[in-house]
């Protein structure tokens, strides 16, 4: 059944954070008593962590801990510029996502996608190897960024400059809007004006709330997947 699939899933989330957060809790101190050797270990830990935390719904966790990776991929970085570089870039995505999916500090989200896919496209410059996978997910978070701060034209234009996939605008319009309990209750206000019964009315307004509902989620789990 699709409820034991979806239960299944967030147990395998739940799984993966905790999972996540003994690595966090093992590097801690490993990093604390050797920086130099440790702390880039327990900065990549972080930030996995807070992208586990994010697609699980642990909003105020992802924040803390993608912040906390951030912190120490500047330090690094600062240090060690050519050796920390892409990690930055790595950690800036997550971070942004973090916010993206919290729907907060939307505006530091925004102008860290923004520096990793600046960071991509200068090692792509300098180097050898092609980040062009990289600068596109960049760009899609900041895209995101963009959607949920409602500068949907400035997403759009992004997006088309980087030939980036959107949802279509009525699945947006479906999980923006409670229409499910709208047309329950107008099947309930419907019924009554038909002469119907006050139960049977309730009941059919119900009904049709409930299918509402099951349409919203199923949309909201078709668009989650999209943006992966």
């Amino acid at each position: 059944m699709l409820t034991d699939r979806l239960s299944a899933r967030q147990r395998r989330k739940r799984e993966a954070v905790a999972r996540a957060e003994e690595g966090v809790a093992f590097r801690r101190p490993l990093a604390a008593a050797d920086p130099g050797a440790h702390l880039a270990g327990l900065a990549k830990a972080l930030g996995n962590l807070g992208s586990l935390q994010a697609d699980l719904g642990r909003h105020r966790g992802a924040l803390a801990s993608t912040d906390e990776a951030l912190g120490m991929f500047r330090q690094l970085t600062d240090k060690q510029p050519e050796a920390h570089r892409l990690d930055l870039a790595w950690c800036l995505i997550r971070f942004g996502d973090a916010r993206v999916r919290a729907g907060r500090d939307l505006g530091r989200a925004l102008a860290a996608a923004n520096e990793a896919a600046q960071l991509y496209e200068a090692e792509s410059h300098e180097g050898q190897e092609d980040f062009a996978d990289e600068m596109r997910q960049a760009r899609a978070v900041a895209a995101g960024i963009l959607d949920a701060r409602r500068d949907n034209r400035q997403a759009d234009q992004l997006r088309q400059a980087e030939g980036l996939s959107k949802g279509p605008r009525w699945a947006k319009a479906v999980l923006a809007t409670p229409y499910w309990l709208f047309v329950g209750t107008l099947a309930f206000v419907v019924d009554l004006i038909s002469g119907r019964s006050l139960s049977h009315a309730a009941s059919s307004g119900l009904d049709v709330a409930v299918l509402g509902f099951c349409v919203w989620w199923l949309v909201k789990l078709i668009m989650r997947y999209r943006q992966r």
